[in-house]
């Protein structure tokens, strides 16, 4: 099962984790389920650095650039997710595939 460019969408993470269990629920044993195209908290002001960089003139002050990098940050309206959780306690998720 695919699941790409779409998460970012969901209303939120209790949203996207039971949209993961039905989606363990359906696939066979031995099968897989790729999630792709999702955006990390943890590299989010990296990403969003990233985007006023290069959208920044050379001479823009540096104060100003850090203000874009927040404001960008704060208007973000995709939703963003931790691995780290999902990574360390896979819980219900795991629990189905026995």
């Amino acid at each position: 099962m695919i699941i790409n460019s779409v998460v970012q969408y969901f209303p939120s993470t209790d949203y996207l984790l039971q949209v993961l269990e039905q989606a363990v629920r359906v696939v066979e044993r031995g099968g897989n389920i790729f999630i792709g195209d999702v955006r990390s908290l943890p590299l989010l002001r990296a990403y969003h650095t990233s985007v006023q960089l290069h959208k920044a003139s050379p001479e823009m002050a540096i104060e100003e650039l850090r203000q874009r990098i927040r404001k960008a940050q704060l208007a973000e309206e995709e939703l963003v997710v931790d691995p780290a959780p999902v990574s360390r306690d896979r819980g219900p998720l795991a629990e189905s595939q026995s």
